[in-house]
């Protein structure tokens, strides 16, 4: 009797001080997390802020509807671009693996043979399940679309999307981007970043012109040297050197556009001669309010050739938006040899100054959102299914448009 009570007892003692162990271990548990929950929020407040958002983001967009695009690719093809992309990144060049394939394709009740392949100058492109493709889609043999799917990183997520409807808003002209479903060989593959490409063959339709695209072949500036190596020289040297493509041309269209912009870029002809001017100057306005710098690089550039006016306009393009460091007249990010002849311009000033001064008014950002705000929550919605801790910041562009009011001073 007394050695069952002992062991009673001793039973007693050890559960005791198994529950006063867990209850110290919880309690440590508690004080480190809620240490590192502390540490993080003072180190990283903006972070944490969009983690305590992130499942009402979720449980927000898990009802939105979305597009969806369904690519049909054989096996095969499938291993060998993810080979290659595995070989890329790790020799951080991406030059030799955009070989085309062919598939099928099914997007808005409409079946089309393609022709796709791997897209994008930097790891940013391929570093994700989601990799970059080019996609060519036909009919009975006849080019109907092409275009880019991407991940939304890829392009700063809605803020590539702003910039396109800011282009419009401002009846420039601008690409159709946009945020859909994708499905791989039935299987989906999560939501990605649809941006129109120059050579669709309906892209100006929207615009309500007739002519075609231009602009500088980059790939020799990709190819020939190390990313240390890209200093302003080489940049130059590259600009200097690089073929002039068309878009969707013919050849009897091309001939004398590409010889006067070669003109223009040599200095041997007047920037007002080759380019409208007016809309110039709002474009460089609505990329100062984007910080959009990078679509001012030469290797991004794109120029509608207008045949009714007989005049280059500038296309929106990869634009990297972010914040404004100087006006772009003023940048030294952007390559002068371009830039130079064309700000000089007493037109495209003119123009120019007016846009800054329009967009600079309080109301105009409040106008303008409030004109793609029901299209706007929808498609950070859309990006929230995928990537619930992003934060849409637009007071970026309202910082922007003050430091234009600043500049302006």
């Amino acid at each position: 009797m007394a050695l069952k009570l002992y062991n009673s007892l001793l039973n007693q003692k050890t559960f005791v001080y198994i529950i006063k162990r867990i209850v110290k271990i919880l309690a440590f548990t508690l004080v480190v997390i809620g240490l590192t929950v502390f540490a993080i929020r003072q180190i990283y407040p903006k972070q944490f802020e969009n983690i305590k958002k992130a499942p009402t983001n979720y449980l927000d967009a898990a009802g939105e509807k979305h597009e969806v695009l369904k690519l049909n690719i054989k096996t095969k093809y499938l291993f060998e671009i993810e080979n290659n992309i595995h070989e890329a990144l790790h020799n951080n060049h991406f030059d030799g693996i955009k070989t085309y394939y062919s598939g099928k394709m099914k997007f808005r009740k409409e079946k089309y043979d393609i022709k796709f392949r791997l897209k994008g100058d930097q790891y940013d492109h391929y570093n994700s399940e989601k990799y970059s493709l080019r996609i060519k889609a036909y009919q009975d043999s006849t080019l109907k679309r092409v275009f880019s799917i991407q991940h939304p990183k890829t392009r700063n997520y809605l803020n590539e999307y702003v910039f396109h409807q800011l282009l419009k808003y401002e009846g420039l002209n601008y690409l159709d981007y946009q945020f859909l479903g994708v499905h791989i060989n039935d299987v989906f593959n999560g939501i990605y970043a649809y941006e129109e490409h120059f050579l669709n063959p309906t892209i100006d339709d929207k615009w309500g012109k007739n002519g075609f695209i231009m602009g500088f072949n980059d790939e020799e500036f990709w190819t020939e040297g190390e990313p240390s190596e890209r200093d302003r020289a080489y940049d130059t040297q590259r600009f200097l050197e690089a073929e002039i493509k068309t878009y969707g041309a013919s050849e009897e269209d091309i001939s004398s556009m590409i010889k006067k912009l070669d003109m223009f870029r040599k200095g041997s002809m007047a920037a007002d001669q080759l380019f409208d001017m007016e809309q110039m100057g709002r474009f460089y306005a609505i990329c100062d309010l984007s910080g959009a710098r990078h679509a001012l690089r030469w290797i991004n550039v794109r120029y509608f050739y207008n045949k009714q006016t007989n005049k280059l306009e500038p296309v929106g393009f990869d634009s990297n938006s972010g914040k404004l460091h100087a006006l772009m007249v003023n940048e030294d990010y952007i390559n002068p040899i371009l830039h130079k002849q064309i700000i000089n311009s007493g037109l495209f000033k003119s123009s120019y100054n007016e846009a800054l001064n329009q967009i600079a008014k309080p109301a105009y950002l409040d106008n303008f959102f409030q004109s793609i705000e029901k299209e706007l929550i929808h498609n950070l919605r859309l990006v929230h299914k995928d990537h619930p801790v992003y934060n849409f910041n637009r007071a970026l562009w309202y910082d922007n448009q003050n430091a234009i009011k600043g500049f302006l001073k």
